[in-house]
């Protein structure tokens, strides 16, 4: 069964009357978890050829025989948080709220990534899963959340009516963009991948935010298709929205 164990440490201080200060720490570390669907039927690295690879799968009969949420994923999550209130008085509150976090697994394609097109699908080898270690898809590394709550005092003229308690509120939210993998279209490994192949990293892949455009958003120079019979190494997750 999927297993959890979670680990956090709060302290809070009232620095005066109606302001308080919080900072603390969120550990999560998962076992077990369900994974994507991946194929049993995979050739190993030390039986892959050039040749009709159907005849040395582990089930050769058959094409692909495939495990069903398996339990095989791991997660790691380590935040920090900053959190700043000031409750209301005066006609006026706040609350101010950082996280600085890191979050890692290999679970595959997430929902996250999914839902930009790039998702990876399964692991990339079935034999290699550490190669799938990297950036959740849920991974958002920044994260700033300001509340502002401002009420109208009441008037002693004759605008009491019409302007006296209404309330006035603001929301704001700033947080790092999504992560997303890089694939390759070609797949010469000739051995029944679980998911997409991804290339081979030979550069820095992200480019300084001044030379960021629509159409040209990280370095595409610094992958390149990996060679026949073998997988790629560049990470899952490689890049960020």
């Amino acid at each position: 069964a999927p297993t959890s164990y979670q680990t956090n440490v709060d302290l809070q201080h009232q620095l005066q009357s109606g302001l308080l200060v919080e900072i603390g720490y969120i550990g999560n570390q998962g076992r077990h978890l369900t994974g994507p669907d991946i194929t049993l039927n995979q050739v190993p690295a030390d039986r892959l050829n050039s040749g009709n690879t159907q005849l040395v799968r582990p089930f050769p009969q058959f094409s692909n025989v495939t495990w069903i949420n398996p339990s095989i994923g791991r997660s790691s999550y380590h935040g920090v948080f900053l959190r700043t209130q000031k409750r209301f008085s005066d006609s006026f509150s706040v609350l101010g709220h950082y996280t600085w976090s890191r979050y890692l697994d290999n679970i595959g394609a997430s929902a996250a990534i999914d839902d930009y097109g790039s998702g990876v699908g399964s692991y990339q080898d079935a034999y290699n899963r550490q190669a799938d270690w990297s950036r959740s898809g849920d991974d958002v590394p920044h994260r700033l959340v300001i509340t502002v709550l401002y009420e109208v005092p009441s008037f002693t003229n004759v605008l009491n009516g019409a302007l006296s308690r209404w309330r006035i509120g603001v929301l704001q939210t700033a947080q790092s963009g999504p992560v997303f993998t890089v694939t390759s279209t070609s797949n010469l490994t000739n051995a029944f991948p679980a998911g997409a192949v991804r290339p081979n990293l030979i550069g820095d892949p992200a480019l300084p935010a001044d030379q960021r455009t629509l159409t040209h958003w990280f370095n595409t120079a610094a992958f390149v298709n990996p060679a026949a019979l073998t997988f790629g190494n560049s990470p899952r997750a490689v890049l960020r929205g």
